[in-house]
């Protein structure tokens, strides 16, 4: 049902930080690396007729699908 792969593991030092507005900042930050390396790694694995580094060198398409990816997850945190 849930893959325990997908379930956010924030570093004890985040969770150690007492001001809210800090600690939702990094806690953001580390989120949206996560959600970085899980899309170069969806496109890696899945779309493999199309090389990752032509994708990164041709720049336009992994931008625009990585701002799509960015913009829905804010929509969906309300941001």
């Amino acid at each position: 049902m849930y893959d325990k792969k997908y379930k956010s593991t924030f570093t004890s030092r985040i969770m150690q930080i007492k001001d809210p507005d800090e600690k939702y900042m990094q806690i953001d930050n580390y989120a949206q690396k996560q959600a970085k390396l899980w899309l170069e790694g969806f496109i890696k694995e899945n779309i493999k007729w199309c090389a990752f580094k032509m994708m990164i060198s041709h720049g336009i398409a992994y931008k625009h699908s990585y701002r799509s990816a960015i913009k829905k997850l804010r929509d969906i945190h309300g941001k």
